[in-house]
Parts: C-alpha cells; structure tokens; sequence
C-alpha cells in the first residue's frame, strides 16, 4: 500500500477534484497528500498556469510542497488546498489521512 493519495484536479469529468470553470484545463494540475499530511501540488503543463501567492504577487508554479491554508490559483480560479481538499473530503485533509492510514500525525 503506498503512503501517500494523489488527486487530479481539472475540468474534465474524470478528475477527482472537477473545477469547473473555462481557464482550468481538462487535467490541470495533481495533488499528493503524503501520509504525514504533507501536500505537493504539480502543474500538468496547464494553458493557464498554476499559481502559489507569495507576499502580494502570483507566482507560477511548476510543483512545490504547500501549507494547507496557502492561497494557490489555476488559471483564474482562486482557492486553498484545504478547500479543494473539502470537495473530496469534507471533515479534512487529517480525517482523509486517518480514514486511509490510520492514526498519523499530520501537518500543513
């Protein structure tokens, strides 16, 4: 059993986390959440870009490792990690981990 989830994000009906909205491609990015709850977010060489918000400015992103309550953006879609985490897993991204590996200690 391998110690991490990962989940598509994108407008396309097969993605796990389906955002629908026109600057979010088909599949547009990936997140991994390790079991220690540790998050890494991958662009899939979208259109429109995948952004992290680093001081006052948008920053593209390619794949970094995220707080679960930073901001991030696809295209013209603003949200958290935590947020897109919810549409899958709606009591967290802890209880998504406990559910799957048991007790672990996760962090943002």
């Amino acid at each position: 059993m391998s110690s991490y989830l990962t989940f598509t994000i994108g407008s396309e009906d097969g993605c796990d986390i389906r955002l629908n909205q026109a600057s979010i491609d088909d599949c547009h990015a990936e997140l991994v959440i390790a079991a220690a709850g540790k998050l890494h977010l991958t662009d899939r060489n979208s259109a429109s870009g995948t952004f992290r918000k680093q001081d006052d400015d948008w920053v593209p992103l390619t794949q970094a490792y995220l707080d679960s309550d930073e901001p991030i953006r696809f295209g013209d879609y603003h949200t958290t990690v935590q947020a897109l985490v919810g549409v899958i897993a709606p009591k967290g991204i802890p209880a998504l981990m406990q559910g799957r590996f048991g007790a672990v200690e996760a962090s943002s």
